[in-house]
């Protein structure tokens, strides 16, 4: 399932908080309970959602991470929220406004 738009709903938000801190060794067993109330391309797609926000921790902090959506390539080619300051700063220190 590549369509974000599933996880925007209600029941997909909800979906999204129950998965944020799921173990991936215990993915299996919360998968298969929560298919027993939700379609499974749902399930899994806010349990891929939750493993992408969990690899995001390290890159934009957990507060951030929990409300931003992924591709897995988008995490793998993200840039450290530390380098981009760093670059940021550098673009504003040599006259760069927009």
């Amino acid at each position: 399932m590549n369509d974000l738009a599933p996880l925007l709903t209600p029941e997909g938000r909800a979906l999204l908080d129950e998965v944020r801190d799921t173990d991936p060794a215990h993915e299996l067993a919360v998968a298969t309970r929560l298919r027993r109330d939700h379609p499974a391309e749902l399930v899994s797609a806010a349990l891929g959602q939750a493993r992408l926000r969990q690899r995001a921790v390290a890159k934009f902090g957990a507060e951030d991470a929990a409300r931003m959506f992924f591709t897995p390539n988008g995490v793998e080619q993200s840039t450290r929220r530390s380098v981009a300051a760093y670059r940021a700063e550098r673009l504003r220190a040599a006259g760069v406004r927009s």
